[in-house]
């Protein structure tokens, strides 16, 4: 038989001694941390939310009294790293960064060897940011209106790029499609660089990537941003209408959140912990402030609005792939 973390929490309940086991997890809880904290993030290097946990976690080292490490596990659509979270031990040592695939990939892929919610054990919500959809500076559609009604009167004309297949982009032009009924030819990319590229190069017409990758073009005048998906407007762009007023009830609301999660059977006294570590870091305006700047909304969420807000993500992105016809991996 193999050995595997359920393997052991089972035969440990069996023991006689099992309050005794709950006490040494006590015990730990109460010297936690006493070695690094290693954070997996499934995702390359360099990306925004990897930039900005890193800062985190030099702040975190300080108030754990350990050193926090960032340690990027990417590949196959963030299912290894998220995997390797799922299959490690609940310490509080091994914990997980992510972001919409967690929610997304039980649609995406036929098969992931993990349950985003019975394997994992929320810590802290920790970043926010919707999609917004732009069009080149230069594009005649200065609303949603604009782009819906040329859409339906040239049914076909229209393309938008995204960075590949579950991405934000993705997720939100097929939702407008199905909002509208209109049709829009989706044409994916390599990440957020190249899909503003294919705009300005004129091979697509419109997109719909996170909020902050577009922020500094649509501020420059380079791109237009004619509404965002979250349910309120967003401070940076105030003047941009959400989705919900440019469709009035056929509007939707999608956004990529950004946490910290465990292996489930992490002791809630570990979890607390790390929340309050993470929780006192975000709250600093030297890390908050620039994270805000550059277009995200900062959560700080406990841990059971974390499970709650996953299981709402895994039914929205669920009902996408379910109405659009995307085709599972």
């Amino acid at each position: 038989m193999t050995i595997t973390r359920r393997n052991l929490l089972a035969a440990a309940a069996t023991f006689a001694g099992a309050p005794l086991s709950r006490v040494a997890f006590a015990q730990e809880a109460s010297s936690f941390p006493s070695k690094p904290v290693r954070i997996i993030m499934p995702y390359q290097a360099g990306v925004p939310f990897d930039a900005y946990l890193r800062g985190m976690a030099q702040q975190m080292t300080g108030d754990l009294g350990q050193a926090v490490v960032i340690e990027n596990k990417p590949g196959a659509g963030a299912n290894i790293g998220t995997e390797y979270v799922a299959r490690a031990i609940a310490d509080g040592y091994t914990l997980l960064a992510y972001g919409l695939n967690l929610a997304a990939n039980g649609s995406l892929f036929k098969k992931i060897n993990y349950d985003p919610v019975k394997d994992f054990t929320p810590v802290i919500g920790l970043i926010r940011n919707p999609g917004m959809l732009i069009v080149p500076a230069d594009s005649p559609f200065k609303s949603v209106a604009d782009l819906i009604a040329h859409a339906k009167a040239k049914p076909g004309s229209l393309s938008y790029s995204s960075g590949g297949v579950g991405s934000m982009a993705h997720f939100c032009g097929e939702s407008l499609k199905s909002a509208t009924g209109i049709q829009l030819l989706h044409i994916p990319y390599r990440g957020a660089p190249d899909v503003l590229n294919s705009l300005f190069a004129g091979e697509t017409q419109l997109s719909f990537p996170v909020f902050p990758s577009a922020l500094a073009q649509v501020k420059a005048g380079k791109l237009r941003g004619l509404a965002v998906t979250s349910p309120r407007r967003m401070p940076q762009l105030p003047d941009v209408p959400t989705m919900h007023e440019a469709l009035g009830a056929r509007g939707f609301d999608i956004e990529a959140d950004n946490g910290i999660v465990a292996p489930i059977g992490t002791p809630r006294a570990i979890v607390a912990r790390l929340y309050q570590a993470f929780a006192k870091v975000l709250a600093d305006p030297n890390v908050s402030g620039p994270i805000v700047a550059a277009g995200y909304q900062v959560l700080g969420t406990k841990p059971e609005e974390v499970a709650q807000r996953i299981a709402k993500d895994i039914s929205t992105y669920r009902d996408v792939v379910r109405v659009s016809g995307i085709q599972p991996e």
